[in-house]
């Protein structure tokens, strides 16, 4: 008999897990492995970055691994191999606005994961603060 880990009548793992393949087929699919670090927006931000992540896609391989660098900046998503995850790379990229092209500063695989998440110092939205300012010049 196959039965969840937790015991019978206990489903909620496999059905967020069904659900998850339900409503991102294509990125559950990749099974990526996906490593994030801080480069730049200070460990305990980047860890709950991470977090969020993992709440986002629980049942996705996403692991912290700690700071990289202090001192770049914007988040960058890129993928390790040869464009085998792009639904990954479009979805966390998409959550985080962030950049899809290896930063010049890597020049490694880092540590073998496929899809690799880097977490810098935030650049401000300078567009909102644009129109914002030419609104209240207007009035």
């Amino acid at each position: 008999m196959i039965a969840p880990v937790a015991g019978l009548e206990h489903y909620d793992e496999i059905n967020g897990l069904v659900t998850g393949y339900i409503t991102k087929p294509d990125f559950y699919s990749e099974s990526a492995v996906i490593f994030v670090y801080d480069t730049g927006l200070g460990y305990q931000a980047a860890l709950a970055k991470t977090n969020e992540l993992k709440a986002e896609y629980p049942y996705a391989n996403i692991k912290f691994e700690g700071t990289l660098y202090s001192d770049k900046t914007g988040n960058v998503v890129y993928d390790h191999t040869d464009n085998q995850n792009p639904y990954t790379v479009q979805y966390i990229s998409k959550d985080l606005k962030a950049t899809t092209a290896k930063p010049d500063y890597i020049s490694t695989n880092l540590y073998g994961e496929e899809v690799t998440v880097l977490l810098g110092i935030e650049v401000p939205d300078t567009s909102s603060s644009v129109t914002s300012s030419s609104t209240s010049s207007a009035n």
